[in-house]
């Protein structure tokens, strides 16, 4: 058992589905503020006292009214020419911590209701009530054919998880673009044999209502709204250039790039497509730019947002997910590094 397995034990088994929401987890609301209405006095008088000149005033305020007010000893000035003052200056300083945090409520407000892009399955967002982005694709859905074989090979344990290549839209296998053969013009969903073709619509969403497992979409100069790994880029290359300056101060920009398929897969997905598979415009891997249309297509044959009952990544016993594996390789790499 690895150390991450023995302190977090829930973490080191949890396993995201690109496309599934996990709402076992919290959200991505953001809060920076330090107090609520309940617990404001209590720590912001605690923090006012932790102030050595603050507790010396009201030591010596305490010690004259014991004096003023008894008869253990005599004291000649009213306590409260020392607790009045300290008391003005405590208030002050509340009152302006106070000030700065309903600033920061304010802020964490605006910035939990930001709004925000995902990608969903239109009839799961017409279940829910979800709200459409008028603004990207006119408000229209994209319509994406599956590949028939592979939702018939899913709906059945019994099948080898290998198998399940004929949803992958890939074409080109060789690097080259096959400009011979003109697209074909992709039917809706609704005109397609049932469990072969999805529709995808791009939700609204308030930022803290994103979860794990979301596909968001980020505009150009867009504020990145969580962790996010890049999948695609209308850039050449599928590449991006991201701005930390709001992390770490940095404000040159960040090479990212997404991640390509390897050359194996690549063929034995096109082999599949020639072999009887129902794909009727695979999306262009090979090309330097990619539309919105093209990577929402890609993106949905390779998640649960085409297959929301296909299987995991984890289950192919080629993808070592254990920790015995990253024990291995990490014994590994000492024994490399010991040996140069």
């Amino acid at each position: 058992m690895t150390l991450k397995e023995m302190h977090h034990p829930d973490e080191a088994k949890r396993i995201l589905l690109a496309g599934k929401a996990d709402h076992t987890h919290t959200d991505n609301s953001v809060s920076t503020a330090k107090y609520t209405l309940l617990t404001f006095l209590p720590i912001a008088i605690r923090e006012q006292f932790r102030r050595n000149g603050n507790v010396y005033f009201l030591v010596m305020g305490c010690l004259m009214a014991i004096g003023w007010y008894s008869d253990a000893f005599d004291s000649a000035i009213s306590p409260w020419t020392t607790l009045g003052p300290l008391a003005l200056v405590v208030s002050i300083s509340l009152a302006q911590e106070g000030a700065a945090d309903l600033a920061r409520h304010r802020s964490d407000a605006k910035t939990n209701r930001h709004p925000c892009v995902v990608l969903t399955r239109a009839d799961e967002l017409k279940h829910h009530g979800g709200e459409r982005e008028e603004s990207i694709n006119d408000g229209q859905d994209v319509a994406v054919r599956l590949a028939r074989s592979y939702v018939d090979r899913t709906s059945h344990p019994d099948s080898s998880f290998g198998e399940g290549l004929d949803g992958l839209g890939v074409s080109g296998g060789d690097g080259t673009e096959e400009a011979s053969s003109p697209p074909r013009r992709m039917p809706s969903a609704s005109a397609s044999p049932p469990g072969t073709a999805v529709d995808i619509a791009f939700q609204r969403v308030r930022r803290k209502d994103i979860r794990a497992g979301h596909i968001v979409l980020v505009r150009n100069r867009e504020m990145i709204p969580a962790d996010l790994i890049l999948l695609a880029s209308s850039a050449e290359g599928g590449t991006s250039y991201v701005e930390t300056s709001s992390i770490d101060g940095e404000t040159n920009l960040k090479l990212r790039s997404s991640p390509h398929m390897p050359r194996s897969v690549l063929m034995m997905a096109e082999s599949t497509r020639e072999m009887g598979s129902e794909e009727e415009e695979p999306p262009p891997a090979h090309l330097l730019h990619e539309t919105l249309a093209q990577a929402t297509k890609r993106m949905a044959r390779y998640s649960a947002l085409g297959y929301p009952c296909g299987v995991s990544a984890s289950a192919n016993a080629s993808n070592p997910f254990d920790g015995a594996e990253d024990d291995k390789n990490g014994a590994k790499t000492k024994s490399d590094r010991r040996t140069s």
